[in-house]
């Protein structure tokens, strides 16, 4: 994509026919730009996607970066949001402990 406005990037992902089972990667983005990228994309091609962070730290920075570029406060009501996340569930599996009602609550609202 080095080279070409993030219009034009758009563009000619839509025109490769992604379809609804479509995944892509996007390479070379660095600082805000993935997550102004990805902003853009969810703006001109409005359906469900997935952004999938490897670390919590990572999925928190995305989680404010499409927040921040799609104009979205964090205080938004939850059938109102456009970005949703699933926080870790935080507790060992086959452990006594179940996680805390607001990761329960915030999961719930994510599905």
């Amino acid at each position: 994509m080095e080279g070409r406005s993030v219009a034009d990037a758009i563009r000619s992902l839509r025109d490769a026919g992604l379809g609804a089972a479509s995944r892509m990667r996007i390479f070379g983005l660095r600082g805000s730009a993935p997550g102004f990228f990805v902003a853009r994309f969810a703006t001109t091609e409005p359906r469900p996607s997935v952004v999938v962070a490897p670390t919590l730290k990572q999925a928190e920075d995305w989680l404010r970066a499409l927040r921040f570029f799609l104009g979205e406060e964090e205080a938004t009501a939850p059938l109102e949001r456009r970005v949703h996340w699933m926080p870790p569930w935080d507790a060992e599996p086959l452990a006594t402990v179940s996680p805390t009602e607001e990761i329960v609550a915030e999961r719930l609202s994510t599905l």
